[in-house]
């Protein structure tokens, strides 16, 4: 094994990152430390396999409202399916627990506009391209913040 490229597994307390409206905390993220800096474990950990990662929980697990129909868009809850007949989002905080292949679990902490179920009280983010997208600016901001090397 060769010394030089000895790379050290660490856990950073807390990185954050903002987009317009969301601001997303993480915490406790595994990250290899180099002598170059920072560096993902590997390429599971970057931004969008994060993202894709949260868009496949279900059930009780999900964060994300359900979308019904083609035209006319309805939401609803994914826990007791309750359809959302006005949508009045207003700023509220979820903590999302990640672990991918049962390896160095994290948490996330996301801030942004989001309703809460009246049936059964779940807290979700409404399923729109410009929620995910602002969600995804701000996990790529808070790993640019440390020059997280993508490779």
């Amino acid at each position: 094994m060769n010394i030089k490229n000895k790379k050290e597994i660490i856990r950073l307390e807390s990185i954050q990152g903002h987009n317009n409206k969301c601001h997303i905390k993480i915490i406790n993220f595994p990250i290899c430390k180099g002598k170059g800096g920072y560096k993902f474990l590997n390429n599971k950990y970057s931004s969008d396999l994060i993202m894709d990662k949260m868009w496949s929980c279900k059930g009780p697990e999900s964060i994300f409202s359900s979308v019904m129909g083609f035209i006319k868009k309805k939401h609803k809850c994914p826990v007791c399916f309750c359809i959302f007949e006005e949508i009045n989002p207003a700023f509220d905080v979820i903590s999302v627990r990640i672990q991918i292949e049962d390896k160095i679990p994290f948490e996330l902490e996301i801030s942004m506009p989001m309703v809460i179920c009246k049936k059964c009280n779940k807290k979700l983010i409404i399923r729109k391209t410009e929620f995910t997208y602002q969600m995804e600016l701000a996990l790529c901001d808070a790993f640019d913040k440390l020059e997280i090397a993508y490779y």
